[in-house]
């Protein structure tokens, strides 16, 4: 019985970890980078495409949705699922983490802010490379303080090895290849010991994953996209990503957890020893390196970074609830006024995201602007319902020149469901109209028209509207519209 009473709140905190990363995992439609990583795990399954994701510094959470990704509707549902497991690897690094730094009621605490962060829990909902980075570097920052803290060589060299994982999963990982250094340095700065550990666990990352990063530095443009090259504008860039990384530090880890994790720095200070400051580090330098190099980026970049932030947050925690007195009491005080934002915005992700109090950036890519899913699951619902009504099946037909945001969605729906013939055609060329009549000569045809891509001119409709009619039009929740469908039909 007294295993299970001590057992019993860990059980409960895994559960709500879970309950707010796999419940209504469909509530958001599928955002555009969550289908492309589908469609490569669907064909590195098929054996094809296995050098893609690391072109765009990509990789081993991918790899893994290969093995349990479906082609078809529930590609995407079913990779969420992937990424919501593996965020495990972040809650259990997190718990130990703080237990090692502090105490066991600090590991709980830490346990507790990290599943209700709302950067957490929005990210590791989707399936996205920063949060499978985030599950790999979160373990490792339990065994980067384990390895110099009464651990011995099998942290350090799990270290160096969760490091490698971090990285293959999204190159930004590198950012954090310093934690063994930082636990050296904050944690055991004399010991000879601590050192040489430090020196193990790089060493192995560099065997793993040093080459990997050399080739993709080479050979990528992502980075070049990404980063600034004008020195000169360090400062003003660094400004304004401050300011950026302030607007969605508030609105994803909300000022309840903001609170605590500040509260968590004055005890590190307070006790003048090296745990808070290694947290810290741990989140900071990553930041810091982001901030001064970006001039596109995301909030989702910042996701591995939470672990840290979330052990600060569980110091914080412990300390105000040790300054209340202690006991159940000013425990359920402390989880009440931390859990009242966290969960509210959690509780908008499940039952309707459009509701939930997004940055404004996030708001565009994931709800309103064209990489959102808003308004393909309705295109899609409606050629799935056509389809059913057509037993020789249909050809859909989409525009070249258009956002790819529907025709990923279709691709990976159906591009492998006899029932739907798929094509991609540019409507101003001058062969498009006899491509039109062709198909709709054979098949019930419909073509998708949506936003244009950059730099595209947009398609007259005298072209093809004798053809058939306009079915469909849906809209973005902000009313901008998504796609336009028109049903042809034979001459």
């Amino acid at each position: 019985m007294k295993a299970l009473r001590l057992a019993a709140p860990w059980v409960a905190l895994l559960a709500l970890h879970l309950g707010l990363r796999f419940l209504a995992l469909d509530a958001l439609p599928p955002f555009l980078d969550e289908v492309g990583h589908a469609r490569w795990s669907v064909q590195i399954a098929e054996g094809f495409n296995l050098e893609k994701p690391w072109q765009y510094g990509k990789g081993l959470g991918i790899f893994v949705g290969a093995l349990f990704v479906p082609p078809g509707p529930e590609a995407v549902l079913v990779a969420r699922a992937v990424t919501a497991a593996l965020s495990t690897l972040a809650l259990l690094g997190v718990v130990l983490a703080a237990r090692r730094l502090w105490d066991e009621a600090t590991g709980f605490a830490a346990g507790l802010c990290y599943a209700l962060a709302p950067f957490a829990v929005f990210h590791e909902r989707l399936f996205l490379t920063d949060p499978h980075g985030a599950a790999f570097s979160g373990l490792a920052l339990w065994t980067a303080a384990a390895s110099v803290r009464g651990g011995g060589r099998c942290h350090a060299v799990a270290t160096g090895l969760l490091l490698a994982c971090a990285v293959f999963s999204k190159a930004l990982g590198v950012l954090f290849v310093a934690l063994p250094l930082l636990a050296a340095l904050c944690l055991a700065p004399r010991e000879r010991a601590a050192w040489r550990r430090a020196g193990l666990s790089l060493a192995v990352f560099a065997a793993t994953a040093g080459w990997p990063l050399v080739v993709f530095f080479r050979q990528t443009s992502t980075v070049r996209v990404a980063v600034e090259k004008d020195e000169g504008q360090l400062v003003p860039r660094i400004a304004e990503n401050a300011a950026l990384l302030g607007e969605w530090l508030w609105a994803y880890l909300t000022p309840a957890l903001l609170l605590l994790t500040a509260a968590g720095l004055v005890r590190g200070l307070r006790e003048r020893r090296g745990e808070a400051a290694f947290a810290l580090l741990a989140a900071g330098l990553p930041l810091l390196a982001l901030l001064a190099v970006s001039t596109l980026w995301f909030p989702r970049y910042v996701v591995p970074a939470v672990a840290p932030l979330c052990v600060l947050a569980g110091a914080g925690g412990t300390a105000a609830w040790r300054a209340l007195g202690g006991g159940r009491l000013a425990a359920a005080v402390l989880v009440a006024l931390a859990a009242a934002l966290p969960l509210r915005f959690d509780a908008a992700l499940l039952v309707d995201p459009r509701q939930a109090p997004l940055p404004a950036i996030d708001r565009q890519q994931f709800v309103d602007a064209w990489p959102s899913g808003y308004g393909v699951v309705e295109t899609l619902a409606f050629l799935e319902r056509e389809a059913a009504a057509h037993p020789t099946g249909i050809y859909v037909v989409t525009h070249s020149g258009s956002r790819r945001t529907t025709a990923w969605a279709l691709q990976l729906a159906w591009e492998r469901d006899a029932r739907f013939g798929l094509d991609d055609v540019d409507l101003l060329a001058g062969n498009a109209r006899w491509a039109l009549e062709d198909w709709t000569s054979r098949k019930p045809t419909y073509l998708v028209v949506s936003p244009l891509a950059p730099g595209r001119r947009r398609p007259d409709p005298a072209g093809w509207q004798d053809l058939g009619e306009l079915a469909l039009v849906t809209r973005k929740p902000d009313g901008s519209e998504c796609d336009r469908v028109w049903r042809l039909r034979r001459r």
